[in-house]
C-alpha cells in the first residue's frame, strides 16, 4: 500500500481578452442573497411557513418537482452558450498562485472566464434558495457570489459540448426540440445539460440531507473519520478506481461510462462502508505528516492553528470510532468532501 502525499490533506461567447484588472476581482461586498420565505419570523412573517418534507427522499422529489425551479427551454440553451474568454497569461500565473481568486461576475473553470454561465446561475441561484431545501456554502454572512459561484461550477462539470449530429444519443428529449427550433437550425455545436440532471446534482450537493453532517442522524463525524475515507480512496486499490465517479466525473465522458456511473458509486460505497470499520484496513499518514513544512502549509492553505487543532493527533486508523459508528453506506456518504 502507498502512503498517502501531503497535497492530498490540503484543506483546501469569444471576446478576445482583456488586461487584468484590480477592479475585475470579486470582493464580498454584495448583500448576500435573501434567505427564503419560510425562515421569516415574527407575527409580519403572514402564515406559519410550511414544513419541510420529512424524508430526504421527498425532499429531493419536492425540489425537482418544483416547477419555480426550472427556466424557459430557449433561455438555458442560451445560458449554457460559448467557450468562455481565455485567461491572459497573467490571470493563469495569478489563478495558479492564488486557486481561489475570482473574476467578478464571471465563473472560471479550466482557464476560462463565463460571463453567461454567471448570470444564468444567478437567476438559478435565487430560484433554488427560495425552496429552503438547500444549504449552499457562504448564504450566511458571504456575499451574492459566495452562493453562486458553487452552483456556476457545479454546472460547469456536468456541461456537455454537442454537436447536431449527437442529438440521437441525448435521452433528454428537450433538447431535441431546441435544436431543432427555427432560431437555432444554423447551429451545429451547442453546450447543453438537461435542466433536471442538474437539479439532481445540485440536491446531491447542497439539499438538506437526512444525515447532514452526520453518518447517522445526531452523530457528527470526527477528523479522524474523515482522513480514515480519503486514506482509503486514495491509497487502497479496490476504491481508487472509483473516485472519478464519487466526483461525479466519469472516466472518458462517453453515454457508457455516464450511464455506469451510479452502479459504480453504489458498489464504492459498499466497499467503503465494509472497510471503514475493518481495523485491518491500515491507513497510513504520509512519513512528513509531522515535519514543520506540513504544518505551514495547512495552516496557510486554512487557518493559523488549524493544524495545532486538528493534524497532530489525527489518527484514520482510530479503532474506537471503527467500532463505535455503523459504517452503513449512508454514513459513508461525505459528499460535500469530495468536491
Amino acid at each position: 500500500m502507498s502512503t498517502l502525499d501531503e497535497d492530498d490533506f490540503s484543506l483546501g461567447l469569444n471576446d478576445p481578452p482583456s488586461p487584468l484588472a484590480e477592479d475585475d476581482l470579486e470582493e464580498p461586498s454584495a448583500p448576500p442573497l435573501p434567505a427564503p420565505a419560510a425562515q421569516a419570523q415574527g407575527d409580519s412573517a403572514g402564515p406559519p411557513p410550511p414544513r419541510l418534507p420529512a424524508t430526504e427522499e421527498e425532499r429531493l422529489a419536492a425540489f425537482l418537482g418544483n416547477l419555480d425551479n426550472y427556466i424557459d427551454g430557449q433561455e438555458w440553451l442560451d445560458g449554457l452558450a460559448g467557450q468562455g474568454i481565455e485567461l491572459t497569461d497573467e490571470e493563469k500565473t495569478l489563478w495558479q498562485n492564488q486557486p481561489k481568486k475570482r473574476k467578478r461576475n464571471h465563473i472560471t473553470v479550466g482557464g476560462f472566464h463565463h460571463k453567461g454561465i454567471y448570470g444564468l446561475c444567478t437567476k438559478l441561484t435565487e430560484k433554488y434558495i427560495a425552496t429552503g431545501l438547500l444549504k449552499i456554502p457562504g448564504g450566511s454572512k458571504g456575499s451574492r457570489g459566495d452562493q453562486v459561484h458553487p452552483i456556476g461550477k457545479a454546472l460547469m462539470k456536468l456541461r456537455r459540448h454537442m454537436n447536431r449530429a449527437d442529438a440521437s444519443s441525448v435521452t433528454d428529449p428537450e433538447f431535441v426540440r431546441l435544436i431543432n427550433l427555427e432560431k437555432n437550425r444554423g447551429t451545429n455545436e451547442f453546450y447543453y445539460v438537461s435542466q433536471r440532471d442538474f437539479l439532481q446534482e445540485v440536491f446531491r450537493r447542497y439539499g438538506i440531507k437526512d444525515d447532514m453532517e452526520c453518518g447517522e442522524k445526531g452523530e457528527k463525524f470526527h477528523p479522524d473519520d474523515i482522513i480514515r475515507l480519503f486514506g482509503l480512496l486514495l491509497t487502497n486499490e479496490d476504491l481508487k478506481d472509483y473516485v472519478p465517479d464519487l466526483m461525479n466525473e466519469s472516466k472518458s465522458g462517453t453515454r457508457q461510462e455516464i450511464d455506469a456511473a451510479p452502479g459504480r458509486i453504489r458498489a464504492a460505497y459498499r466497499i467503503l462502508s465494509e472497510y471503514m470499520s475493518d481495523p485491518e484496513r491500515f491507513v497510513p499518514l504520509p512519513p512528513t505528516w509531522n515535519d514543520e513544512e506540513t504544518r505551514d502549509k495547512i495552516n496557510d492553505n486554512s487557518a493559523t492553528g488549524v493544524f495545532e487543532q486538528f493534524g497532530a493527533s489525527l489518527n484514520p486508523n482510530n479503532t474506537e470510532r471503527m467500532q463505535k459508528k455503523n459504517w452503513s453506506e449512508s454514513a459513508c456518504k461525505v459528499r460535500p468532501c469530495l468536491l
